[in-house]
């Protein structure tokens, strides 16, 4: 059968009886939405069997011209030029003026492949563009795509379309199959609905572009054109609006260059002054203004997200600010530039039915730890309804540093007993031992709950979250990065989003209605680079274990596989960051989860050209006895002795050097697993200012810090090195992010308070250098 080429149809929203008396395609007519209305539903079709002019190209082969001829046709186009605009011109999508490095961004179709595979719908998403008309998206709906089984004919077309249904919807992502293969899906294949590649029925008319079925069925059917009138007649396609309400939805109200006020992610008590440098999808790349404006020194964050504000806010509410004389004077004379932003560029929120108050015991979620829940207190109560709170679970810092601004109606404050009720962990205060209970703490620190009725607003939210669901999740703790995620629990409004492929660590509570979730697809649609799951693979088979193989495959887990503090999937804890730039996904060696301890006396291999020997784990400390450990024998590698992959540089020698011994240091545990400051015992013993590279990795893991271990080692940070790190120093150590940055000044203050004055003079002599 030789090549088909049909007009491209055109519909209007019609009664199927009157389909059979419209049967010239130059009589066909388009009926669609309004191009000026935001939420739009998709046309129904109306199609007909009219038969184009045909002519001969080359050999025999013959074409039917997509040109509608009929003056009826043409008085239909002209009249409805411009409700047609957005469907005739070339529609580039949002993702084309992306500023983002796509080379690696991560790819769901793998993942959509599963039958068990759920995307939470992008209706869910208030702030998604397209999410309050995405309900008219509908499965069996009618489209025109790009046909992949259809061989070019040179000279009369390098492309080919046909007609596809739509079988499955998963976010923005659809799954498509030619019209006229039936109950055969072999051909089947996913895009995303708003991508430039997908069109409604119709477009191909406009376009003059041809309509060809795919060459595996052209055999099917001697009629195609009978075929897809019968299969188009009262069926629904994408509203012409479509690619209108595609950009409007995606616009910001925002423009590069202007200020704003946001957190400092140094700081967190107090925000600074930022510029918008890039968007991207309503999201706002900042660069701080006091800054030398490198990315690593700025912030990314959704437009309407909490952690920002108009310019003047501080001062209107009396949030402390760092900003230069002139800000502060532009600020108290309101004397406001064009690039300021204003107050009705922001969300407004609900002003809770009371007010809180100073010293007011509550729950709420650590900003630098978001799976978790702490106590927490109302330090300061600002204006407007905005409050400071600070989390119990810490050691307070007498700067007041670790304050942290949360509006009154924020969904991240809870009422005492909102864990316990939803049978959620709740951080306890630091130092406090035995079962916390929420009487016995407000008596024994004579304070008072903040009442319900503060919270009640909080109550009535629908959504349509459920487990297992699929989204794409801002890592808040590198805001730079979207990430693959799940929906692990929901509680109420409440979800916890688990980030594929990472330990419950790195989870995030999150609100039904936050801007930092969106749909699946929604990084394609705007350009945004998305970070895939973490994957693993098995060790090489032909490697030989070591002595001590759980002992040593334990560690390279921790450590990961990165070969610089630059590749960022190199380890677990806060500092990780899910992004695998400049690489695709890094591969990490099968493990058991859990590695078992190992006795002193044995003997641990290491390969000295990677990274030091690592000492002992966090409790093998607690449970030292003796003054002094015994030292840790460091042997050659032999031929056939080899390590775990994370191990393996890119040439190894067959026979490595020994390294020398080294005495071990006492190194103590400041910090337990619960972040809590553990009492002293031995620090007539602490030499912190003698530690090698080796005893600061042991002090790192001892602490719960052992995700930082390979950063600190390529930096060949010692003791005193450690010692004297400056605030910056520690930032560009964890890769720029705030919590891992507090932990460690934490730990560094702690130690720095446990040296005797001798040392501290010793200390202090370095500082001088």
């Amino acid at each position: 059968m030789s090549n088909q080429v049909l007009g491209g149809f055109l519909g209007e929203d019609e009664d199927m009886e009157d389909i059979a008396e419209d049967i010239d395609i130059a009589e066909d007519k388009l009926e669609g939405e309004s191009s000026e209305s935001k939420s739009f539903k998709s046309d129904d079709i109306k199609r007909d069997s009219g038969t184009p002019s045909g002519s001969s190209v080359g050999s025999s082969t013959p074409t039917i011209s997509p040109e509608p001829e009929d003056k009826g046709a043409k008085e239909f186009l002209r009249q409805n030029q411009q409700k047609m605009q957005y469907l005739i011109e070339d529609y580039i999508p949002p993702a084309k003026k992306s500023s983002h490095d796509l080379t690696h961004t991560y790819c769901w179709d793998t993942q959509l492949a599963d039958p068990s595979f759920v995307a939470a719908p992008v209706s869910t998403f208030a702030h998604a563009p397209m999410a309050d008309g995405w309900d008219n998206i509908m499965v069996d709906m009618k489209v025109e795509v790009e046909n992949s089984d259809a061989d070019p004919i040179p000279g009369v077309f390098n492309t080919a379309f046909w007609v596809a249904t739509v079988l499955r919807i998963s976010g923005y992502k659809v799954l498509l199959r030619y019209e006229g293969f039936g109950q055969d899906g072999t051909k089947d294949f996913w895009m995303n609905l708003c991508s430039e590649k997908v069109h409604p029925v119709g477009w191909c008319a406009t376009k003059g572009k041809p309509l060809i079925p795919p060459k595996t069925i052209q055999a099917k059917y001697t009629d195609w054109k009978d075929f897809l009138v019968k299969r188009l007649t009262g069926a629904r396609t994408l509203p012409t609006n479509f690619y209108k309400v595609v950009w409007e939805s995606v616009g910001s109200v925002f423009k590069k260059g202007m200020k704003l006020e946001v957190v400092d992610k140094m700081r967190i008590s107090q925000v600074r002054v930022a510029t918008v440098v890039d968007i991207t999808g309503r999201r706002l790349q900042l660069a701080y203004d006091d800054t030398e404006g490198t990315e690593s020194d700025g912030f990314w964050c959704h437009e309407e997200s909490p952690l920002i504000h108009p310019v003047g806010w501080a001062r209107k509410v009396g949030h402390q600010i760092a900003a230069t004389p002139d800000y502060h004077d532009r600020c108290l004379m309101e004397t406001y530039l064009e690039t300021d932003s204003t107050p009705d560029m922001f969300p407004e929120y609900r002003q809770p039915a009371g007010s809180f108050k100073a010293g007011q015991k509550l729950e709420a979620v650590d900003p630098l730890n978001l799976a978790t829940i702490c106590v927490a207190t109302v330090m300061k109560v600002l204006r407007h309804g905005y409050i400071m709170i600070r989390m119990d679970g810490y050691e307070t810092d007498p700067t007041g540093g670790d304050w942290f601004c949360y509006h009154g109606s924020s969904p991240f404050v809870f009422p005492p007993g909102f864990c316990d009720r939803n049978n959620i962990k709740l951080k306890v205060p630091a130092g406090f031992e035995g079962d916390f209970l929420w009487m016995d703490y407000l008596k024994s620190t004579k304070s008072e709950s903040a009442p319900m009725s503060l919270f009640s607003h909080k109550d009535a939210c629908k959504h349509t979250f459920k487990p297992g669901m699929k989204v794409e999740c801002t890592d808040l703790m590198d805001p730079r990065l979207v990430c693959v995620g799940t929906i692990s629990r929901v509680v109420g409004r409440l979800l916890k989003v688990h980030f594929d492929g990472w330990e419950e660590d790195y989870d995030q509570w999150m609100d039904c209605e936050s801007v930092d979730m969106y749909p699946v697809g929604w990084c394609e649609l705007v350009g945004h680079r998305l970070e895939g799951p973490r994957m693993k693979m098995p060790i090489k088979k032909e490697r030989k274990r070591k002595q001590n193989p759980k002992k040593a495959v334990g560690k390279a887990r921790k450590k990961g596989a990165g070969t610089s503090p630059g590749d960022v999937e190199e380890g677990y804890g806060d500092l990780e960051s899910r992004s695998p730039t400049p690489t695709p996904p890094v591969l990490e060696p099968e493990v058991p989860p859990k590695p078992e301890p190992v006795k002193e006396e044995e003997v641990k291999q290491e390969i000295p050209v990677v990274t030091p020997a690592e000492v002992t784990e966090a409790k093998k400390e607690e449970a030292q006895t003796t003054e002094v450990k015994e030292d840790i024998k460091v042997t050659p590698i032999s031929a056939p002795t080899s390590a775990p992959i994370a191990y393996v540089t890119p040439t190894m020698a067959p026979v490595a050097e020994p390294v020398p011994e080294e005495e071990d240091k006492y190194i103590p545990r400041l910090l337990d697993a619960a972040g809590n400051v553990t009492p002293r015992s031995r620090d007539q013993h602490l030499e912190p200012a003698d530690w090698s590279v080796k005893n600061v990795t042991s002090f790192l893991e001892v602490n719960e810090c052992s995700n930082l271990v390979l950063n600190f080692v390529e930096k060949e940070v010692d003791g005193v090195k450690f010692l004297t790190l400056t605030k910056q120093e520690i930032m560009t150590l964890v890769n720029n992010k705030m919590g891992p940055c507090l932990k460690v000044e934490h730990l560094q203050k702690l130690l720095k308070d446990r040296l005797n004055p001798a040392q501290a003079r010793l200390l202090a002599s370095f500082q001088k250098k």
